[in-house]
């Protein structure tokens, strides 16, 4: 299908920008990516014995 093939190519952007600027560049956000440093952290649960 033609969206399947549009969002291959929306992939393959992503990571070429993201392979040149950085995962946390203000040009991946631009292409859609989110900035790692924009991202929540985990929250682990405390385990219960």
């Amino acid at each position: 299908m033609i969206y399947d093939r549009l969002w291959d190519k929306t992939k393959r952007v992503r990571n070429a920008v993201k392979g040149l600027y950085g995962d946390d560049s203000s040009e991946y956000e631009i292409v859609g990516g989110k900035r790692i440093s924009e991202r929540k952290p985990p929250v682990r649960k405390p385990k219960t014995a």
